[in-house]
C-alpha cells in the first residue's frame, strides 16, 4: 500500500440488444433502448435520489447493467469499479470471505476479532464479518459502491466505504424466468425466479439457484477430490411484500450452502534453507548455485511443472452454511414525514482449511472452524421542511454479535490452536440535514455518535499447543465429506473439536476476558454547486473509524495484545456532468489516517498493532456513453498514492502486511 502509487484502469464495452425481452425488471426502459441513458436512483444518503445529483463518489449498477456485463457473482463488480478490490477469498479456507478494499482501505483477515474496513449491506442488513460475507445474492436489483468514509449514516467499519446490495422487490405481476449457464470443468448453473401476486396488496417472489463446477487445479497427491477452485453451491431467497395506503412491509430470507475442495493455489517455487530430513527428500535435493547455493527440492521428482497441478497432501475442503433474514417497515406518517424500521438477523457456520506449503511435506497446514450470529435494529425518521428545501433524516441503531472461531495450525514440530469467543455490541444515534440555500447551492451537515463494547474470551480450550508431533489421525468433523479412501490428518494428540485438549498440551496464555469500551463522533459536511443544469461540483469533509480488537494468533510465551480503533479524516472534491447520452463523474481525495491497524512480526503468527499514521491520496474518473442505440461505452480510471508518515517506535518492524490498506 504505502510509499507506492498505483493506477487502476478499467475499459469495457456493453451491447444491449432488445430482441428477447424477459420480465419487466430485466427489460431496458424505452428511453434506454432509444439510446438515452436511463436515470439511476441511489440511496447513499438514506433517501431515493438521482445518482448525478448526489454529492458522493458512487458507482452504481442496475439489473440491466449487471446482465450486460455478465456479472453473476457480486465480487465481479470490481472489474468495472475504479478504486475497488473485491476478492472471493478472505483468508485460509474462507472461500466465501468478502475481501474488500475501497481506495486502498479494507481488511483481508477472517478472524472475528479483527473488524472490516468496508461495510457490506444486503437488503439493509449489515454483514459484520469477512467470513461468510460472499453469500450468493441471487436476485439483484441494484448495487451501489460508496467511496470514502460513510460513518454518519452507515456507522463504524465503513472507513473505506460501503457496498449496498438491494434485491428485487416482489410486484403485482405474475411471471418468472429461468437462467441456465454451462461451461468448462462441468460447470452447470441453473437459476429460477417466480413472482406471484397473492392479492391486490400482497406479493411474493421466490428464487433458487444451483451451481456446480469442478476445480481446475489438479491435486495429484489427493485421490478422489474434484480439484481446487470448484464449488457446489445452493442459494435461495424468499421475499414477501404487503402494501397499504401508508405502510409498506418487506420481509425476506436467504440461504446459501457452499462446499468446495479448496482454493486454487499452486506452489510457484521451492527454495528453502532446509527441508525435512527424510530419505526420499534427501535423494532429490539438488544444490542450485544460481540461487546462492541454497538447497532446493528437485521439482521434477515431487512437484508438477504444469501450472494447473498442485502437490499438496493435506485435504482441506470448506463447507459454509449461511442464513439471513430482514424485516423492513416503511410508514408514510404524513406528506412530510416517513418512519422506517429495519430489523435483521444473520447466522453463519463454516469450516475450511489449507495446505499452506502446497507441498507433499508437512511444513504448514491449517484448518478453521467459524460460527457467528448477529442482530441489528435501526429506527429512522426522515422528512422535508421549508417548502422541501430542507431534507433530513435521523435515527437510532443497535448491533449485537456473537462469534466463535478456532484456528488450528500444524507445523513439523508442534501444533497450536488459537481461537476466541466474541461478544460485541454497538449503539449509535445519527442525523443528517441537507438544505438548498438557493436554486444552485446545497449544504449537507451530519454527525453520528457510536458507543461500542468489545468482549473477547480466551481460555485453554481455544488457546493451547501440543508439545510433540506424533502423527495421530482421527475422523473429521461431521460436515466434512472426504474423497473415497482418504485419511484425514488433524492436530496430533486430540480429537479435532475435543474440548478441553488432550494430555500433553499446554496453555499458550492464561484464561482471560478482554473488554474494550469505546465511543466516537463522526461528522460530515459537504457543499454542492450546480454550475449548469448538466454540471454539478462538490467539496466534502468526512470522518470514520474502524473498530479495535484483540490478537488471536498467539505464540507460546507471548500475550494477547489489544489494539485501538483506527481513524480517518477525508477531504474530497468532485464533479458530475451528464447529458441524455453521456455521464461523466470524477473525484479527488486526500485521506489522513491515525492509529492505523497494521499486522506486525512481533510473535509467532503475527499480531495487529496501531503501528503508524498514514496518508492516501488519489482519484477516480468514470465515463459512460451511449454511442449508438445498441452500444454503450464505459471507461474507469483509479489512482492511489499512499505512504506511512509516522511509525510507532514501540512497534516491532518489519511490517508484514497491512490490515488497514493495500
Amino acid at each position: 500500500m504505502f510509499n507506492n502509487s498505483r493506477l487502476f484502469i478499467g475499459l469495457s464495452f456493453s451491447v444491449f440488444v432488445g430482441l428477447l425481452v424477459g420480465p419487466q425488471e430485466r427489460a431496458l426502459s424505452q428511453e434506454a433502448a432509444a439510446g438515452v441513458l436511463e436515470e439511476i436512483i441511489v440511496t447513499a444518503r438514506r433517501r431515493d435520489e438521482s445518482l448525478m445529483d448526489t454529492p458522493v463518489s458512487i458507482t452504481a449498477f442496475t439489473t440491466a447493467e449487471l446482465d450486460a456485463r455478465h456479472i453473476d457473482q457480486v465480487h465481479q463488480i470490481a472489474e468495472s469499479t475504479p478504486g475497488l478490490v473485491f476478492i472471493n477469498a478472505g483468508g485460509t479456507g474462507a472461500t466465501l470471505g468478502a475481501t474488500m478494499y475501497i481506495r486502498g482501505v479494507g481488511q483481508k483477515d477472517l478472524l472475528p476479532i479483527i473488524q472490516p474496513g468496508v461495510g457490506l449491506y444486503i437488503d439493509g442488513a449489515y454483514i459484520a464479518q469477512t467470513s461468510g460475507g460472499l453469500a450468493n445474492v441471487v436476485d439483484i436489483e441494484s448495487i451501489e459502491v460508496l467511496r470514502g468514509p460513510q460513518g454518519t449514516l452507515f456507522g463504524r467499519n465503513t472507513i473505506g466505504g460501503a457496498i449496498l446490495i438491494n434485491s428485487v422487490k416482489p410486484n403485482d405481476e405474475l411471471g418468472g424466468d429461468i437462467d441456465v449457464t454451462l461451461g468448462d470443468f462441468s460447470r452447470q448453473q441453473v437459476k429460477g425466479t417466480v413472482n406471484v401476486p397473492f392479492s391486490d396488496n400482497f406479493f411474493g417472489r421466490f428464487t433458487l439457484m444451483k451451481r456446480d463446477k469442478d476445480g481446475y487445479i489438479d491435486t495429484i497427491n489427493i485421490a478422489g477430490d474434484d480439484g481446487l477452485g470448484g464449488d457446489d453451491t445452493t442459494s435461495g431467497r424468499v421475499a414477501l411484500r404487503w402494501l397499504s395506503d401508508s405502510v409498506t412491509v418487506d420481509w425476506n430470507a436467504d440461504f446459501t450452502n457452499h462446499e468446495s475442495d479448496g482454493q486454487p493455489y499452486v506452489l510457484s517455487s521451492m527454495i528453502n534453507e532446509f527441508l525435512p530430513g527424510t530419505e526420499a527428500f534427501a535423494n532429490n535435493i539438488v544444490t542450485t548455485p544460481a540461487q546462492g547455493g541454497r538447497l532446493m527440492l528437485n521439482a521434477d521428482a515431487f512437484f508438477p511443472i504444469d501450472a494447473y497441478k498442485n502437490a499438496a497432501d493435506f485435504y482441506a475442503p470448506s463447507d459454509w452454511d449461511i442464513f439471513g433474514t430482514s424485516l423492513q417497515v416503511e410508514w408514510q406518517v404524513s406528506d412530510n414525514l416517513t418512519f422506517n424500521s429495519v430489523t435483521t438477523y444473520r447466522d453463519t457456520d463454516g469450516t475450511g482449511g489449507n495446505d499452506n506449503d502446497q507441498s507433499p511435506a508437512n511444513v504448514f497446514h491449517s484448518y478453521n472452524f467459524y460460527e457467528s450470529d448477529q442482530f441489528t435494529q435501526e429506527f429512522r425518521l426522515s422528512g422535508t421542511a421549508a417548502d422541501d428545501r430542507l431534507q433530513w433524516t435521523g435515527g437510532l441503531y443497535w448491533f449485537q454479535e456473537q462469534a466463535f472461531n478456532i484456528d488450528d495450525v500444524d507445523f513439523p514440530f508442534f501444533e497450536a490452536r488459537s481461537g476466541s469467543y466474541v461478544d460485541n455490541t454497538s449503539f449509535a444515534a445519527f442525523g443528517q440535514f441537507s438544505y438548498d440555500v438557493s436554486d444552485r447551492v446545497s449544504i449537507t451537515l451530519g454527525a453520528r455518535y457510536t458507543d461500542e463494547q468489545l468482549n473477547d474470551i480466551v481460555d485453554d480450550r481455544v488457546q493451547f499447543a501440543t508439545a510433540l508431533f506424533n502423527g495421530d489421525v482421527t475422523t473429521p468433523p461431521d460436515n466434512v465429506v472426504l474423497p473415497p479412501g482418504y485419511v484425514f490428518p488433524v492436530i496430533a494428540g486430540y480429537d479435532y473439536f475435543a474440548l478441553p485438549p488432550a494430555a500433553g498440551s499446554f496453555k499458550i496464555v492464561p484464561n482471560q476476558n478482554f473488554e474494550s469500551d469505546y465511543d466516537d463522533v463522526n461528522p460530515y459536511f459537504s457543499i454542492a454547486y450546480d454550475f449548469t443544469d448538466a454540471l454539478m461540483g462538490y467539496v466534502s469533509y468526512s470522518e470514520g473509524f474502524k473498530g479495535g480488537g484483540f490478537t488471536q494468533r498467539i505464540g507460546p510465551g507471548n500475550k494477547v495484545n489489544a489494539f485501538l480503533p483506527e481513524f480517518a479524516q477525508v477531504y474530497e472534491v468532485g464533479a458530475k456532468w451528464s447529458t441524455d447520452r453521456v455521464r461523466l463523474t470524477g473525484a479527488l481525495f486526500f485521506n489522513d489516517y491515525t492509529e492505523l491497524q497494521v499486522s506486525t512480526d512481533r510473535q509467532i503468527g503475527g499480531t495487529v498493532e496501531n503501528a503508524a499514521d498514514a496518508e492516501i491520496k488519489g482519484g477516480e474518473l468514470e465515463l459512460l456513453a451511449a454511442v449508438t442505440d445498441q452500444l454503450q461505452f464505459t471507461l474507469g480510471l483509479g489512482y492511489l498514492d499512499g505512504k506511512y508518515v509516522e511509525l510507532n517506535p514501540n512497534v516491532a518492524f518489519p511490517i508484514c502486511s497491512t490490515s488497514g490498506g493495500i
